[in-house]
């Protein structure tokens, strides 16, 4: 879904706004109560710190996923945000990516972006306009002489 909003437009703050978690799909692909061992998401033994359990909830991704302390590797994957951890053996994958800050950055950093090119692309125009005028002129100017 992501990939075919990106074809219809070029539109950042749609793209990034469309990678929530529902609209992943995420939920068929949820298998509850089944140990895949992803050391990604382990952050119980054996995992992230090997012989230890982590003592509070962490993000990836400046809060597009989110893990509890205790994560066993099994996919209890859901929708919610930072600090939305309640249980300590639960993924969260956010369902408003708007509230991201890592993509708030992006969005307003483009944005950006996109000023600077349109002010450069109305300073070539006005230049090729001027430059296109003057040769006009200096055509009547021979075509007279």
């Amino acid at each position: 879904r992501v990939k075919e909003s990106a074809q219809k437009s070029l539109q950042l703050h749609e793209v990034l706004s469309s990678i929530s978690f529902s609209s992943l799909g995420a939920e068929s692909i949820v298998e509850q109560r089944k140990n895949r061992g992803c050391n990604l998401m382990r952050t119980a033994d054996g995992g992230l710190l090997k012989d230890i359990c982590l003592n509070c909830n962490f993000t990836w991704g400046g809060g597009v996923m989110n893990f509890g302390s205790c994560v066993a590797g099994n996919l209890k994957i859901k929708g919610g945000e930072y600090g939305d951890v309640s249980s300590h053996d639960v993924v969260r994958w956010t369902e408003d990516p708007s509230k991201v800050s890592i993509f708030k950055d992006v969005i307003r950093l483009f944005a950006r972006f996109q000023e600077a090119k349109n002010a450069v692309m109305n300073k070539i125009k006005t230049t090729v306009d001027e430059l296109a005028k003057c040769i006009g002129q200096k055509e009547v100017e021979l075509t007279n002489d």
